[in-house]
């Protein structure tokens, strides 16, 4: 059985106007201010953004790492510092050495600061050292002295 349909003998082809839009395809909208074009770019600076905020926590993170890593130095140092100065003042005698003032030099010395300082007997020097960085102190603590 055959549909009944115009045959290409009797189909008449006319020209297109330009302001009439062809059947749009199936699952697109050939409508007015309903258009894709462009939402690659959104896409792209999107993602662009997602990247610079990642670099930029890495970055943070990176710079808090090294930020602790000399604040630990400048701890160590300031320790040992300290200890040797007050061995030393065990040693002459001498009363006057002032064990967390010699630390808190070596902190200056090595970029640092000594919030707390705590020498006990035998010469065992407790600090805790802070390195500033761009988001706040990275903080360290350490012990020196003689080894019981």
């Amino acid at each position: 059985m055959r549909l009944p349909h115009a045959s290409a003998r009797n189909v008449r082809l006319r020209p297109v106007r330009s302001d009439e839009r062809p059947t749009p395809a199936r699952g697109r909208c050939h409508c007015p201010g309903r258009s894709d074009q462009g939402s690659g770019s959104v896409l792209v600076l999107a993602v662009a953004g997602v990247l610079v905020v990642l670099a930029v926590a890495l970055s943070l993170l990176a710079q808090a790492t090294v930020a602790r890593t000399r604040a630990q130095a400048v701890a160590d140092l300031a320790a040992i510092g300290g200890a040797r100065a007050a061995q030393a003042a065990t040693l002459t005698g001498d009363t006057a050495v002032d064990a967390c003032a010699r630390a808190r030099q070596v902190a200056a010395h090595n970029g640092g600061r000594l919030p707390a300082c705590d020498e006990a007997a035998g010469g065992i020097v407790s600090v805790e050292a802070a390195v500033a960085t761009v988001v706040g102190d990275a903080r360290a603590t350490a012990r020196a002295g003689p080894r019981r």
